[in-house]
């Protein structure tokens, strides 16, 4: 039997001892961070350039909503064109243009007045005219053609269902309206109030209206070479199929490959029908996803994350959408409401504050096409007015916002994982689970599509980490970066390692978001 001295088994102890005790710095999940080893590394970042590109087909394009009036001083073709290049730059794929036709000015004969000193763009005085106060046919021609040049397509603003009262047509064929006491009946909601009073109600059940509507419609794409329409108030009650198959068959007899997008959520009991709209000729290629962006808007003033990642998931998992896509937005020209004439509008960044910059990732990344309303591009701060000229003024630039838009839409297209379409086209989505602490505070999935991956990771909390499980190991890019990205784009190696539990904490700054793409 071997004899230990006192001195030796006092060594042996104390050796234990420290082994147990680095053990447990390592194992227990309330020590000190410097105890622990740091599971992401993140090499220095390096700029990269995420100008100028721009969608490969149909799955990875961003569109742009552009009001004429306001997106330069002078409100014409002729000085928008002038920052095509930027948008171009910017990797815009398509412009949506706001109604260009004249605006109604209203009828005092009846006590129906215009809306603020312009009138509203979705009361239309004549469809085959342009507004003079933006230029002329040929000028709307040269800008479509200066667009196709640099990349971008161009879609124009449709309203079917209701025209000004002060239309071509109240003279000419009031027997295309619904009538009311022997005039054109203006639009009601079904609770008969007159909320859109400014316009009038026409019947489609009248044949030559729907001809004359649908050769309105087929009149642009031969005289400008448009390339879509995005279509007001598709779900209009007044509005059956039968016009939509005429339309689209109409249209894409003109032009096969012409792309359209309803303004309606087609996932309702009241909208559904729309799915079967003009399917014989390819139907609808987008509708709105509208009751996600309601969410995202009550995810502003509630700050449950919870909500917003329940409305994620339904999003993703509808199976409704086989043979279509869908637009998504934080803001366009509906963001907010006028009622009894007076603009009352809350501006979609004090509606989303502190939250809008992880939101603007969300939208980008997640789902869906993503809309840019002109002036989102830069985080602009001020309203912009319908009814009222408002230009804005594009030295009002928040450089987070203005780079985290710019790196958004390069990584939409150079990554598939980004990418939209149809079903069998989406990218896969994984959730990942987030720590307890901070499952009501962030968001982290995973993008997956054609062998590539990202991780985004979103924080809606005033935490600097976020703990992820069942996250992917291993060398990855880090691609955006919310603590560096005002200074500009940047790029950096990382590496994401497990802790004592399988987990990987990521640094994250307060309200912050990180995209990574996995190797």
């Amino acid at each position: 039997m071997k004899t230990i001295s006192n001195s030796g088994f006092s060594r042996d102890l104390t050796a234990l001892a420290v082994a147990l005790l680095t053990a447990l710095a390592v194992c227990l999940p309330g020590c000190k961070k410097d105890e622990v080893k740091q599971p992401t590394t993140i090499d220095d970042a390096t700029a990269y350039d995420v100008d100028n590109t721009h969608a490969a087909g149909k799955g990875d394009r961003v569109i742009y909503e552009l009001n004429l009036y306001n997106f330069t001083a002078e409100g014409t073709f002729a000085a928008a064109e002038q920052q095509l290049a930027r948008l171009s730059k910017l990797g815009i794929d398509i412009i949506w243009l706001m109604p260009v036709q004249p605006r109604g000015q209203g009828d005092s004969s009846r006590g129906i007045a215009k809306i603020g000193t312009l009138g509203s763009p979705y009361s239309v005085q004549n469809y085959t005219a342009i507004n003079p106060d933006h230029g002329t046919l040929a000028d709307m021609k040269h800008f479509v053609d200066a667009a196709h040049a640099v990349n971008i397509e161009v879609w124009l603003d449709w309203v079917p269902n209701h025209t000004a009262p002060d239309n071509v047509w109240v003279k000419d064929h009031k027997d295309y309206y619904v009538l009311e006491g022997g005039q054109p009946k203006t639009v009601r909601y079904t609770d008969n109030s007159a909320r859109y009073s400014d316009v009038c109600q026409l019947n489609f059940d009248n044949p030559a209206m729907v001809k004359a509507m649908t050769d309105a419609m087929c009149f642009w794409v031969t005289e400008t070479g448009i390339d879509g329409y995005r279509i007001d108030f598709v779900s209009s009650p007044a509005i059956d199929n039968a016009f939509w198959d005429a339309c689209i068959k109409a249209l894409r007899t003109v032009k096969a490959n012409i792309t359209l997008l309803g303004e309606a959520d087609f996932d309702t009991d009241e909208n559904n029908h729309l799915f079967n709209a003009g399917t014989a000729d390819g139907g609808f290629d987008y509708d709105y996803a509208w009751a996600f962006n309601d969410n995202v808007q009550a995810f502003g003033t509630s700050r449950n994350v919870a909500s917003l990642l329940t409305a994620c998931q339904q999003l993703v998992s509808n199976t409704h959408y086989d043979n279509m896509d869908r637009m998504v937005y934080l803001t366009n020209h509906d963001d907010g409401e006028v009622s009894n004439g007076k603009i009352n509008r809350p501006h979609y960044i004090l509606k989303l504050g502190d939250n809008l910059a992880p939101l603007t990732v969300l939208e980008m990344t997640f789902y869906g096409m993503p809309l840019v309303f002109n002036g989102q591009e830069i985080g602009y701060p001020d309203l912009a007015d319908n009814f009222n000229r408002t230009p804005i003024d594009w030295s009002k630039s928040d450089p987070k916002i203005q780079n985290t838009i710019r790196t958004l839409i390069a990584l939409r297209h150079r990554y598939a994982c980004f990418h939209s379409g149809e079903a069998g086209e989406r990218p896969k989505t994984t959730f990942l689970q987030t720590s307890a602490a901070e499952q009501n505070s962030s968001i982290a999935y995973i993008k997956e599509k054609d062998g590539q991956k990202a991780l985004v990771v979103l924080n809606f909390s005033k935490a600097q980490k976020v703990t992820i499980f069942n996250c992917p190991e291993g060398e990855a890019t880090l691609v955006l970066d919310s603590r560096t990205i005002a200074n500009g784009p940047a790029q950096a190696k990382a590496t994401l390692q497990g802790e004592y539990n399988g987990s990987v904490s990521i640094d994250m700054e307060s309200k912050g978001y990180k995209v990574f793409v996995l190797r």
